[in-house]
């Protein structure tokens, strides 16, 4: 075979194969997500029908936040599924699945929680989201020390760090008192009710070196925390 034939065979291979790579490069030209896009909506509570406040929506590492009404928007890639998890302390998380073609609603509702209720004695009421009530103290300078477990101290001189579950109200407001084995300086005492039933007297052991002791939490309404003072609390109420 002469040169010339060879390189006339060699042209024809190479021309007849172009179509084939062109098709093989636009088929991985498809299998390439599109652009992205936008997915909104509303996160409603499943019981007034209101909007959450503060609720977070999150696909992967994405991650947005609902305003005053209620609303998001998130940017997602078309073309391809994406799972989002909205959550917010006070209500049950909730999974949703989107594949998005162009700009996309997608609303979500929220099955709410028990709430812990704080009555002031100033006749205020809040409703906290029972996840994030904590009892804390203020640190100057520093913030809040927070918890889970009051720190307490029985009359006896018993140390007591009881959670929510095992509480059914704490009865104020805090009142100082300096007949108490748990502190030689002034500390505020409040009544705290079990939920047996039994009243027992104790002791904040925090406000021994003069800290405010106070009980925090997100109001369920607003999504905003509330940091309210042991000495202007009526009653609290758990759930």
């Amino acid at each position: 075979m002469t040169i010339f034939r060879k390189l006339v065979l060699l042209s024809l291979v190479l021309t007849s194969s172009l179509p084939l790579a062109a098709a093989t490069r636009r088929r991985a030209i498809q299998l390439i997500p599109g652009i992205e896009t936008t997915v909104s909506g509303v996160v409603k509570d499943s019981v007034t029908n209101a909007g959450v406040v503060q609720a977070e929506i999150a696909s992967g590492r994405l991650k947005v936040t609902t305003d005053k009404d209620g609303k998001y928007s998130i940017t997602l890639p078309t073309g391809r599924t994406s799972v989002l998890t909205v959550k917010r302390s006070g209500y049950e998380p909730a999974t949703l699945s989107v594949n998005p073609s162009g700009p996309t609603t997608l609303d979500a509702t929220l099955k709410p929680t028990p709430t812990v209720q704080v009555v002031t004695t100033g006749g205020a009421t809040y409703e906290l989201d029972g996840e994030s009530a904590q009892f804390a103290y203020a640190l100057p300078f520093s913030g809040y020390a927070k918890s889970d477990a009051g720190n307490f101290c029985l009359a006896d001189g018993t140390a007591y760090a009881p959670v929510a579950a095992d509480l059914a109200k704490v009865i104020g407001p805090a009142t100082s008192s300096t007949s108490t084995p748990c502190c030689k300086n002034p500390v505020m005492t409040i009544t705290l009710e079990k939920r047996n039933g039994q009243r027992v007297q104790a002791a904040f052991v925090d406000s021994c070196p003069g800290y405010e002791v106070d009980f925090v939490g997100r109001d369920h309404a607003s999504g905003q925390f509330r940091y309210l003072r042991f000495t202007e609390i009526a009653q609290i109420v758990f759930p």
